[in-house]
């Protein structure tokens, strides 16, 4: 089975899967670098 995780930040969209994320420019780890025009997400959250 795939593993689904979502981006989980305040300032920051929710997406399906880590390709998702990866795919809206998502700067992991690093939410300074991410500015009002880009989704980002500084936290991946496994789902059950």
């Amino acid at each position: 089975m795939e593993n689904k995780v979502y981006c989980k930040a305040s300032h920051c969209k929710y997406h399906n899967t880590k390709d998702e994320c990866e795919a809206s420019k998502i700067m992991v780890g690093n939410p300074s670098a991410c500015t009002s025009s880009e989704t980002c997400c500084d936290t991946f959250v496994a789902k059950n």
